[in-house]
C-alpha cells in the first residue's frame, strides 16, 4: 500500500495521469480492508483532485467507486458499475464487481459477475485472493462458473462495425470513451471467439453474416 502510494505520487508529479485513478482506487480498497480511515480519506481526496484535473469517464467512475467504499454507499458503486459496463471496460468492471460484492445486498450476483469478467482477462493469483477475501467477508461460497453461450453484445457489434469501417484503435477508443488498451483487449477476445486472425478477417466475417453464428456456438463444459 505504501509502495502504491509512492508510485501514485510520482505519477502525478510527472504528469502521468492515465491509470493513476486505478492505482489510487486499489490503495483505498486496501486501506478500507485494513481499517485505516485516515488513508481512506486521504486517498479519496486525491481521487477528487485527480478527477478535477483529468475529468475523464475513468476518473469519474473511480471516484464513484471510492466514495462507495469510503462511505459504504452501494448506490454510488452501482452508478459507477453501469457507466463502466456502458464503456465496455472489462478490467474496471472486475473492480466494481468486487466493490459491489462488499456493499450490495446480493453479493453472490456481483462476485459471480466479477469472476466471469476476470476469466475473460485471464487474471491470476492476486484476483483469486481478492475473490476469496470478498467471499469470506460476506460469508458466501466462491461461485463456480459454467461456461455459457456467448453471443455478441451491442457494444461488440459497435466495435466490429467501426473495425469494418477502417477505424483505428485510437479512433474507436475516442468513440467508446475508453482507452486504446481496452479496445485492444476487446478485439483480442473477439478474435478468439470468432476464430478471426486479423481485423480484415473479423470485418469479412461480419459482412458475410458468419460472425454472429460463430460467436454463439456450442457451450463449453
Amino acid at each position: 500500500m505504501e509502495g502504491g502510494w509512492h508510485d501514485a505520487q510520482q505519477a502525478r508529479k510527472n504528469g502521468q495521469l492515465a491509470g493513476t485513478e486505478r492505482l489510487l482506487l486499489r490503495i483505498l480498497s486496501l486501506a478500507a480492508l485494513h481499517d485505516r480511515p485516515q488513508t481512506v480519506q486521504q486517498t479519496l481526496e486525491e481521487l477528487e483532485t485527480l478527477h478535477e484535473e483529468a475529468a475523464t469517464p475513468m476518473t469519474h467512475e473511480a471516484l464513484l467507486l471510492a466514495r462507495g467504499i469510503a462511505h459504504h454507499d452501494a448506490d454510488s458503486a452501482l452508478t459507477a458499475h453501469r457507466s463502466i459496463q456502458h464503456r465496455g471496460d472489462v478490467h474496471l468492471s472486475v473492480i466494481s464487481g468486487l466493490c459491489l460484492t462488499h456493499l450490495a445486498d446480493d453479493p453472490r450476483r456481483w462476485l459471480t459477475e466479477a469472476i466471469r469478467n476476470a476469466h475473460t482477462l485471464g487474471l491470476g493469483r492476486p484476483f483469486r485472493t481478492a475473490v476469496t477475501r470478498a467471499a469470506q467477508h460476506r460469508d458466501i461460497p466462491v461461485p463456480r462458473l459454467r461456461q455459457a453461450r456467448r453471443e455478441l453484445t451491442e457494444l461488440d457489434i459497435r466495435l466490429v462495425r467501426m473495425v469494418s469501417d477502417g477505424a483505428s484503435n485510437r479512433q474507436i477508443a475516442a468513440e467508446l470513451a475508453c482507452s486504446p488498451k481496452t479496445v485492444e483487449q476487446r478485439l483480442t477476445r473477439l478474435f478468439q471467439r470468432t476464430g478471426s486472425r486479423s481485423r480484415r478477417e473479423l470485418a469479412a466475417a461480419w459482412l458475410n453474416g458468419s460472425l454472429t453464428r460463430n460467436a454463439s456456438g456450442p457451450d463449453d463444459h
